[in-house]
């Protein structure tokens, strides 16, 4: 009998405020579930895909599950082959690392058919390789927080460093994705090639006590850390309802209110449970009152990352 695994990515969010492409963390609620089996064939087929409402493609060397999964066995020089089969469970485009999610999910997987020849660190410069299709740039802030959990701070990808950082249990985030889909690749063509002395400062200021109020579990160094300088003022423009959104997570008691990764989306950081749903609850009635449909989660941190299911 072949031999057949399956896993579940989760859901990220990337950048948290000052940490553009530097910061990740995990979340529970959404993310991938991936199926791969063996076959005799020793190439890599994608069987199907579902949630994706056709949108992603079945062939092996277009998707990001794949080519990731195609660069592990090629560092191992081996040819087996393996079936794919991916269940999407969040939007495409949501800024939730869709694509990371299928990258990290398909090497994980193979890792663990493989007898693991690579530990969960080493597995991120393959699910790399996958994620570049989507985003055109080797960007980890999705990809390590996916695989590992919790959050992370990448202070390279060439060589790979990244860095585990402390994760408050008290650190709750809200969630919200709006149907107005706008790629990575697309969002980041709207960035200045260039920026001032005076935002570098204000940058790697704000992500020194994002940092800092993570190890104090500083809730006022965070919220401090999750303004953002560099992508925040060109980005928000293309988010509808981006000012009313913030109004209402900062009046209800949100530490700190930014976009996630690239857009639709944006999230709020709460220091208790009961405000993170608070928000939630008041941002769903809101899209309710303007008879438009959102998507709204709200979560701890997850540090576990990517894991089997069966």
């Amino acid at each position: 009998m072949a031999q057949q695994i399956k896993v579940f990515a989760p859901a990220t969010v990337a950048n948290l405020g000052s940490g553009f492409d530097l910061l990740g963390l995990a979340v529970y609620g959404a993310g991938d579930e991936i199926i791969v089996t063996e076959n005799n064939l020793n190439k890599l087929f994608i069987e199907k895909i579902t949630g994706d409402e056709n949108k992603l493609p079945l062939e092996a060397i277009e998707n990001t599950c794949t080519v990731a999964m195609q660069a592990m066995l090629d560092e191992l020089k081996i040819k087996t082959g393996f079936n794919v089969a991916i269940n999407k469970q969040m939007p495409l485009g949501s800024g939730m690392g869709s694509s990371a999610a299928s990258a990290v999910g398909g090497v994980f997987a193979l890792n663990e058919l493989l007898n693991k020849p690579f530990t969960k660190t080493e597995l991120i410069q393959f699910a790399l390789e996958g994620e570049y299709i989507a985003s055109k740039g080797y960007h980890a802030d999705n990809i390590a927080p996916c695989m590992l959990g919790g959050i992370t701070f990448i202070s390279s990808t060439q060589p790979l460093k990244m860095h585990a950082l402390p994760c408050p249990d008290n650190f709750y985030i809200t969630l919200l994705h709006q149907p107005v889909q706008i790629l990575t690749a697309e969002a980041r063509k709207i960035l200045p090639p260039h920026y001032t002395r005076d935002i570098v400062i204000k940058q790697n200021a704000a992500i020194a006590s994002f940092v800092n109020g993570l190890h104090q579990n500083d809730f006022e160094s965070i919220s401090f850390g999750l303004r953002d300088f560099i992508a925040e003022p060109y980005r928000k423009n293309l988010i509808p309802h981006y000012s009313e959104l913030k109004n209402i997570a900062m009046q209800t008691g949100a530490v700190g209110y930014n976009i996630y990764y690239s857009v639709p989306a944006v999230f709020a950081v709460s220091s208790e449970k009961e405000t993170a749903e608070k928000i939630a609850h008041v941002w769903k009635n809101y899209f309710i009152e303007i008879n438009c449909p959102c998507l709204c989660i709200t979560s701890p941190i997850n540090k576990e990352g990517v894991k089997i299911i069966s």
